[in-house]
């Protein structure tokens, strides 16, 4: 399954790297639009692979109007001068998901590429 995220050349999310600080004084706040991961989904909602755990999962969106919601245009705009872009890549499997996000475990040997 396709899934979409932004990350930056590293493969980091804006919640966990060394941009993370920055990002989090700005406007953008954990909120109804927007909730961290474990206040979204229910503990049964996670659905893992024997052997991996939640800290394997990268989160991300089963379409690109769900990312485009989360982060509005004014925030994908500060992360892209940050170095962030939006990227699809291929999910190995959906471990948890919500109307809102999803957590994944991507595809091996699968290189993310920029969505258009």
């Amino acid at each position: 399954m396709k899934v979409y995220r932004i990350e930056n050349k590293h493969g980091e999310g804006p919640y966990r790297s060394i941009a993370c600080e920055e990002w989090e004084t700005s406007s953008h706040n954990l909120g109804p639009r927007n909730p961290g991961p474990y206040s979204d989904f229910h503990e049964d909602d996670w659905h893992m692979i024997p052997g991996y755990t939640k800290r394997a999962c990268l989160f991300g969106f089963t379409t690109l109007s769900q990312l485009k919601k989360w982060f509005n245009t004014t925030e994908r705009e500060r992360l892209r001068r940050l170095g962030y872009v939006i990227v699809r890549m291929e999910a190995h499997q959906i471990v948890a998901q919500s109307r809102l996000q999803c957590a994944f475990v991507p595809s091996e040997n699968y290189l993310p590429t920029v969505a258009k």
